[in-house]
């Protein structure tokens, strides 16, 4: 839940530019020219992918889907970190696969992905443990 402060603000920005809102439920305004600060974009499923025994994180060789019955959508290696995957669905309920040759794969049902004050999806983060397969 946001404070009114935060809501007025929302609402000012909204009237004079762009909008952005961060994970928090927070509305960002969005630089009106060039060479503002830069907007961070997070996916709304963040996955750090590790090995269940070591904790060594090992997303680098990993892959995955987050999927509905009436959608899919690949994860993908997200930058700057490399230990993690990322999918970008908007909000929902979802299914979340992780597959990485020699362990087991990981599933994670009824994900929910809600939206903030600004309708922006709110991230979600998992943490995959993998074990090693047979």
């Amino acid at each position: 839940m946001i404070h009114s402060r935060s809501r007025s603000l929302c609402i000012a920005a909204a009237a004079f530019g762009a909008l952005a809102c961060s994970s928090s439920d927070r509305c960002i305004p969005l630089p009106l020219s060039p060479g503002g600060p830069p907007v961070v974009y997070e996916p709304p499923v963040i996955v750090g992918v590790s090995d269940s025994v070591s904790g060594k994180p090992i997303a680098d060789s990993a892959s995955g889907t987050l999927y509905t019955s009436s959608a899919s959508d690949s994860l993908r290696h997200w930058y700057p970190q490399d230990s993690v995957l990322a999918g970008d669905l908007g909000p929902g309920w979802f299914t979340v696969t992780v597959h990485h040759p020699g362990y087991l794969t990981w599933v994670r049902n009824n994900v929910i992905v809600k939206t903030n004050v600004c309708g922006a999806a709110v991230t979600v983060y998992l943490t995959a443990r993998l074990q090693r397969g047979p």
